[in-house]
C-alpha cells in the first residue's frame, strides 16, 4: 500500500506538460480559415499565438499547448507566393523518419520553394530592442526565386540567430 502511495505522489509530483509540434498539413501557400495547416498558418500562428485570440490555434494549425517546431513533411516541397515573416523564436523542421534504421541526414529533407518574386523569409520582431530570436531550419531544403529582383537574398535577418 505504500508503494503505491508513494507512487502516486510521484506522478503528481513530477507531472510533465508535453507539447505537440506544429504539423503542416498542405503544400499550398494559404491563409485561409480551414480545417488543413499551411507552412504560412503555422508560422503565422507561432507570431501571434500570445494573443488570447489564438488560444485554440490558427486557421487548423496548432493550439495553446503547441510547441514552436513546425515539422514538414519528408521528400515534399512546400512553394511560397510571398516572404514568410517571422516575428518570434522558432524551429522550422523535416519530420523524422518512422523507420527503424533511417537515421541518414539530408536524404528525405522538405524543400521551401520560392515562386514569387521576394526571398523566402524576412526574420524581424518589429522591435527596437536587440534581443535575438532564435530561428532554427533542421534538414531542409531552400530554394529561391529564379528571377533576379534588386539581388534580394533567401533571408532577410535582423537581429536573430539562425
Amino acid at each position: 500500500m505504500l508503494k503505491r502511495t508513494l507512487a502516486c505522489a510521484l506522478f503528481a509530483v513530477t507531472g510533465h506538460v508535453y507539447s505537440a509540434d506544429i504539423q503542416v498539413t498542405t503544400l499550398v501557400d494559404e491563409d485561409k480559415d480551414d480545417t488543413v495547416c499551411s507552412l504560412r498558418e503555422a508560422v503565422e500562428f507561432l507570431n501571434k499565438r500570445s494573443q488570447t485570440a489564438f488560444e485554440n490555434g490558427y486557421h487548423g494549425c496548432g493550439n495553446k499547448e503547441a510547441s514552436s517546431t513546425i515539422l514538414l513533411g519528408r521528400d515534399k516541397e512546400y512553394i511560397l507566393n510571398k516572404a514568410l515573416q517571422i516575428k518570434t523564436s522558432m524551429t522550422i523542421s523535416t519530420a523524422a523518419s518512422g523507420d527503424f534504421n533511417n537515421d541518414k541526414k539530408g536524404l528525405n529533407n522538405a524543400t521551401i520553394k520560392m515562386v514569387g518574386t521576394e526571398r523566402l523569409f524576412t526574420v524581424d520582431d518589429e522591435s527596437v530592442e536587440n534581443s535575438l530570436l532564435a530561428v532554427s531550419l533542421i534538414e531542409l531544403n531552400l530554394q529561391g526565386s529564379s528571377t533576379k529582383v534588386n539581388n534580394r537574398p533567401l533571408a532577410k535577418v535582423k537581429t536573430a540567430s539562425i
